[in-house]
């Protein structure tokens, strides 16, 4: 994995002063999903010695809820660092849910989908002891494929516990 926006088949998915989130090819075939929190407050490190980094609290309930089958992106790594051009960073992988759009898209501008499956995926989550922490509609992405049921996934575990 490499930094954003280095190479041509790289796509920029956002970028804000702290975060810069894009998508780049996996060897093995497949996208991945590259979150880079950046510009870490300075107390960071000091922080860690009670509470675990951000992506990695995020890639630990993500490898349980991947493990159990519940609905969402398969965590691939985490890592942190320190660099003149981001700062005090954390940065997260995940394996890229193909065609996906996220609910909030749908709901502005479609009847939404039958939500129950979604409500299903929750209850999953919650049985394996996972609390989202932001349960909106923009960490939900939907796949449809033609003739099928639309089928949910939960991203975006930042605030979870």
């Amino acid at each position: 994995m490499t930094t954003a926006g280095a190479g041509p088949d790289h796509r920029l998915i956002k970028a804000e002063s702290g975060t810069i989130v894009w998508s780049e090819p996996l060897v093995g075939g497949g996208r991945a999903v590259v979150k880079l929190y950046r510009h870490r407050p300075l107390h960071d490190p000091l922080r860690r010695w009670f509470v675990a980094y951000r992506v990695e609290r995020e890639y630990r309930m993500l490898e349980i809820l991947h493990r159990q089958g519940v609905a969402c992106p398969e965590p691939l790594r985490w890592s942190h660092g320190r660099d003149r051009v981001h700062g005090r960073h954390e940065l997260l992988a995940t394996r890229e849910i193909e065609a996906a759009v996220p609910l909030a898209e749908l709901l502005a501008r479609a009847a939404p989908p039958d939500l129950a499956p979604l409500f299903a995926v929750a209850r999953r989550m919650h049985e394996c002891g996972v609390a989202h922490g932001a349960f909106y509609p923009r960490n939900v992405l939907v796949t449809q494929a033609s003739g099928r049921a639309a089928a949910f996934h939960v991203i975006d575990f930042a605030h979870g516990r």
